[in-house]
């Protein structure tokens, strides 16, 4: 994977860089601006439902543009959650889906959302597990049916409510040096905080 900055174009770079890679290319324009997520369930017939949506927290990190250090989810009141809502079901909608979960990812630029990818699976890094417990109830048995049974009506369970009031914050570490850790101090007390919900990935050395 490579990218290049439009202006101004290194032509040399360029034609180094094919050169050098002479597979299949995939050109990928960047767009700038936040992105968000919109995670939810296609049931049998082919209808969206939309769950959480949310924003990655993305900056420079150790000289390096874009990198994840954490996220949160957006309540539905949200000036962009409505957009984001109907412009995934539009693109869930194009694509046929049936019996499956789906997690997209998009940005916001002047003409609106725009795609940046969306894939048939449930949302990796246990955020499954956080949007159930943002809702109350258990996304995963959701899907499972959906694929063997897909015989639910189109508004499951979901505590609506229980989502607009709590956000879920996802929080990343970022090491500043190459080290090794061979003590950690400090997981009891996050654990005993009163806004602590579960974690991602235990720190353990």
């Amino acid at each position: 994977m490579a990218f290049f900055y439009t202006q101004p174009v290194n032509e040399t770079a360029l034609r180094q860089y094919f050169a050098e890679n002479r597979g299949v290319t995939l050109a990928e324009e960047y767009i700038g601006g936040s992105e968000y997520w919109v995670n939810g369930q296609c049931d049998a017939v082919g209808r969206p439902l939309v769950t959480t949506v949310g924003v990655y927290d993305r900056r420079t990190v150790n000289g390096k543009e874009n990198v994840e250090v954490g996220g949160r989810t957006i309540p539905r009141s949200h000036p962009v959650s409505a957009e984001l809502t109907s412009y995934a079901v539009t693109v869930i909608e194009a694509l046929g889906l049936r019996r499956s979960p789906f997690h997209l990812e998009a940005k916001i630029d002047a003409r609106g959302p725009c795609l940046i990818e969306v894939g048939t699976r449930l949302c990796g890094e246990r955020m499954v597990a956080t949007d159930s417990w943002q809702f109350d109830t258990d996304l995963i048995g959701l899907a499972v049916n959906d694929y063997v049974r897909g015989d639910r009506d189109i508004s499951p369970p979901l505590d609506v409510a229980r989502y607009d009031s709590h956000r879920i914050v996802a929080v990343d570490g970022s090491a500043t040096r190459a080290d090794r850790i061979a003590r950690i101090e400090g997981i009891t007390e996050v654990e005993q905080l009163d806004q602590f919900v579960m974690w991602i990935k235990k720190p353990k050395v």
